[in-house]
Order: structure tokens, then sequence, then C-alpha cells
């Protein structure tokens, strides 16, 4: 992440003059665009289980995860996009697993990617347009499915060279249905460092150089033809490795792809000199284990936030995070619920910008073989400075947000609830509404808040501690924007001018049917199993 020397969290709601200010978001980026946006390409390798992508930003970390079942599994280390010398301008070339790049966190492990897992690179800055704020925002967040796609090797018989393989679509699931992909979405390669002398290039490809069919109408199952000319190819292609590339639903457009590969050099699991063992093969599931009681630190002192401290609970996605803090101070985290210990960190180091996090790439975890503590309303988070013990605490509010809905023209509406412990409807000066999303909104942000004034509105709702956020007068695009981004309600404290804790509910993936990296449960590398 981009820090700066002046408190985040303070910044994210502050301007100078006090004037509560947009954080499009402190977390890792949570727009995954599906498929990959143009100038974007992602490409899943799932024999060797690396991750190929290009047209990232110059100068910001990037960071691959792979998502399973709507569960992230594995996270990369940061990788910094390079150029290729080889091409023109910059490449913004971003690979996992393979020399020269990132590695998969060795927390985790080296994903066995398969077919339906996602695979999502994302990255993350500070908002250049505003300036001396520290405003987090998504950069790029893009994410492809990999395929259901297989190929076996090249059989020779006299001249003629087949190869035969499958190609099957997936289902939401991402489980293979037995129907078949577009014949226009794969191609079949074989690859050697020789050139062949059927074309003068190191690949065959067909159907450039042959014919690729499905073997009968219905089958997913396809063979590839080429006739060589001379006999000097069949040591070649004997030789070669055999690859079918899915070429993405829209092939034309280049954004995604998956490449099977099978051949002598293709081996699953880390490729050095990255060193995380293959998931599976020295791990066991593990149970969720509430923390001992004993484990929560005995503080000196126990109070709300004070200035410039800020404690954020995100609970969506159990994380929490926690600035204005001691630079070099070890700080943990506890999560309560009726008094009782429900999560404790690891002890977390404030960072030179006085941030700490837990359950957050960059940051610290709950306890290894405890649990990831589902936050909840009326959950108390704790934060403890280990060296002077004092400690404190914010309750995570009952705030909430549903799918927005578009019910005129350039109109958007969103509903939601915002309710004090005992149940009566919070003060609205409280509470804010906001969409995010990595392209900007014709406002030149890349979020849209409520209430704004002359913009949108955020007024209580027919039903006791519910409101409704309308935004008028937005272009088309920002209305698709608005509805295909990631949707917040935030509780901003009793003192909103303060802003020393806030919790931030966003809409979850199965809410909002956007995969937008909201769900609850450890983020990578954090493995304490959800609670």
């Amino acid at each position: 992440m981009i820090h700066d020397t002046q408190s985040r969290a303070r910044k994210l709601a502050f301007g100078a003059a006090g004037t509560l200010l947009a954080s499009a978001a402190f977390a890792a980026p949570a727009m995954a665009a599906e498929p990959p946006q143009v100038g974007h390409q992602v490409i899943s390798f799932p024999q060797r289980d690396f991750v190929s992508a290009t047209g990232y930003v110059q100068g910001v970390d990037a960071y691959v995860e792979v998502i399973r079942g709507g569960v992230p599994i594995a996270i990369s280390t940061p990788v910094q996009p390079v150029d290729d010398p080889g091409t023109t301008g910059f490449d913004g070339l971003v690979e996992v697993n393979h020399p020269g790049g990132g590695c998969w966190s060795t927390t985790t492990g080296t994903p066995d990617i398969q077919p339906g897992d996602k695979v999502r690179v994302f990255q993350e800055q500070d908002d250049p347009t505003t300036p001396g704020v520290v405003d987090m925002i998504p950069v790029a967040d893009d994410t492809t499915t990999t395929a259901s796609v297989t190929a076996g090797s090249p059989v020779v018989s006299g001249l003629t060279v087949t190869v035969k393989g499958t190609a099957q679509t997936l289902n939401a699931a991402g489980e293979p249905t037995g129907t078949r992909i577009p014949i226009a979405q794969i191609e079949q390669r074989l690859i050697n460092k020789d050139k062949f002398a059927l074309n003068g290039r190191r690949d065959l490809r067909t159907p450039r150089d042959g014919t690729l069919t499905y073997d009968a109408p219905g089958s997913f199952n396809w063979t590839a033809t080429i006739t060589l000319k001379s006999t000097a190819d069949v040591a070649r292609v004997n030789a070669s490795e055999s690859r079918v590339l899915w070429l993405g639903r829209n092939p034309a457009a280049s954004v995604e792809s998956t490449i099977y590969e099978k051949g002598t050099d293709v081996i699953a699991g880390p490729a050095a000199p990255c060193t995380a063992p293959l998931q599976g093969t020295n791990t066991t599931p593990q149970a969720p284990v509430a923390p001992a009681q004993s484990l929560l630190p005995a503080a000196s002192s126990v109070s709300a936030p004070v200035t410039p401290h800020s404690l954020i609970a995100f609970p969506s996605r159990d994380f929490i995070s926690a600035d204005g803090y001691t630079p070099g101070h070890d700080v943990v985290f506890s999560v309560l619920r009726g008094g009782t210990l429900v999560g404790q960190s690891d002890p977390v180091p404030v960072d030179d910008a006085g941030l700490a996090e837990v359950n957050h790439p960059g940051g610290g975890c709950f306890i290894a073989g405890t649990q990831t503590p589902n936050i909840q309303t009326g959950d108390v988070v704790r934060i403890t400075d280990m060296t002077t013990l004092a400690a404190e605490e914010t309750t995570v509010a009952d705030v909430t947000v549903n799918k927005p809905t578009s019910p005129a023209g350039g109109t958007v509406s969103v509903t939601g609830t915002a309710l004090n412990p005992d149940g009566t409807a919070m003060d609205l000066a409280q509470v804010e509404q906001r969409f995010v999303n990595p392209a900007r909104f014709a406002n030149g942000s890349r979020t849209l808040r409520a209430p704004t004034a002359g913009r949108s509105t955020l007024v209580a709702g027919a039903t006791t501690g519910s409101w409704v956020a309308t935004y008028t007068g937005l272009s088309s695009a920002d209305v698709t924007k608005a509805l295909g981004g990631e949707t917040r309600a935030m509780w901003l404290g009793t003192a909103p001018a303060a802003g020393t804790e806030l919790t931030i509910f966003e809409l979850p993936d199965t809410l909002s049917g956007v995969l937008n990296g909201v769900m609850d449960g450890p983020t990578p590398p954090c493995t304490a199993p959800a609670e």
C-alpha cells in the first residue's frame, strides 16, 4: 500500500477544514471486472499454477488472487509491473510463479489452479484528484475464470499430425457442463524451440496451419489436424509441448485466456525461486476454534478511540483497520461478543504511517489455529498497544445497505438501515452511503456518495431506522458504474467530525450479484478458518 506520513484514516475522512471527504477504499480494490477491462489481459496457466497479466500501472504494487467457490484460496506477494524490452511502450507485465515475477504466499501455498477458479489481478493507490488527502482507491481490478480445456500429446501417422482434447463451458458454480465452448474461442498449438519446416515458426497452430473441429455434433471433444510437408518436422512435433488456448469469451478483445499445457517441462507447484508448497500436499483442513479468554491482553485502560486515532470495522470482510497509532509499537486486535473473546490477532507492528490492519493483505492475521471471527453488529472491536497496554475500542454499528436499482433514467436509488443499539433510528448525520468503482464517475472521482449537495439525498425511510439514498441527473455511464460497483453504508461515529471510529458495511458478493471480493472469512495470506 501507499501511505502518507500523516494519519491515513483521519485524512480519509477529513480535509484541512474538517470537511468530510470520500474514501473509495482503504482495503484492496473490490471491483473486479470480469472479463478484464480493455487494455488489460489476464492469462491462467492451470498446469503450472502460473498467472501472467499485462496492462497494469507502473510503480503500483499488484496482487494476484485465486478464488474458488467464492472463497479466496491464495494470494501473491506484491508484484511491481515491469516492461518487456522487446515491445514498444510500457507493458505493465505482472507474473506469479514464474522466473522474474512474484510468488504465491508461503502462508497460503501455491494454489492447484483448476477449471472454474477465478484469477483476480488488482492494484490500489492514493487518488491524485484529492491532493493532500490520502484517499486509497482501486486503480485496476480484473478477473477471468479458468476455462475447462484440455489437450493431449500429438500423434504422428505418416505426415499427418493429430492432437485431441476437450473444451466445455462452466456453470455459475464453476463446474463443467458437458456443453462445448464455441470453436472460435479455442486454438491448439505445438511449441518447439526449433523452427518447423512447415511454416518457419516455432509453433504450429490450428486452425492457422490445419483444421480444428469438434468430433461430433454436440460433442465437446475436439481434434486438431495438421499435414506436414517434410519428415524433418516429425521429430520436432514429437518433442513439442502441446497446448490448447481458450481465447476468452470475445477473442478479438484479447483480454483473457486460459492456456492448458502438456509436456515434459510442465510441472505443477512452485517454480523456482518460489517455494510455497503446492496446496494439499502438506496441509489438512482446520476447524475454527475460539481463542482462549486468557489471550485478551490485560489492559491498563480501556476507552473509545481518541484523536488522532481511528478504529474502523469492516464486518462484511471481517477486516479491521486502525490508524494514527505509534509507529514501531506492536498492537493486537481483539473481537468480543457479549464480553467473550471470539477473535484475537497476532501482534501487528504499526507501520511508519501509523497504520495497523488485520485480515488484509500487508497486515496481520487472526491467530492461526483459532478462528477468523465473523464480525457482527454489536461486537466490540478492540486495539491494545502492547507497549503501553492502553486499549481503545468501538462497537460495530448496525448499518446495512441493499442492492441498488435504477427506477428511472439518470436515477439510482438504494435503501438500507441504520439503527442505534436500542433499536431506535440512528441520526442520519452519522450515516453516509457510497458507490465505488475503479472507473471514474463524471464527477472525476471513483466514488459517488450521499448526501452530497445538489447531487444526492439521504433521507429517512418509511420504517424505523430505514433510509433511502437517491442520485439523480446521472449519465447512463454513471448509472452503469454505480450498479456494477461496490455498494457501501458507513457509520461515521457518534461524533463524525472527530473521525475516530467507523463501521463500513459493504454489500457482500452473495447479495450484490457482482464479484467484488467482499466475502467473510480469512483473507490470504491469513489462514485462521472462518467462525
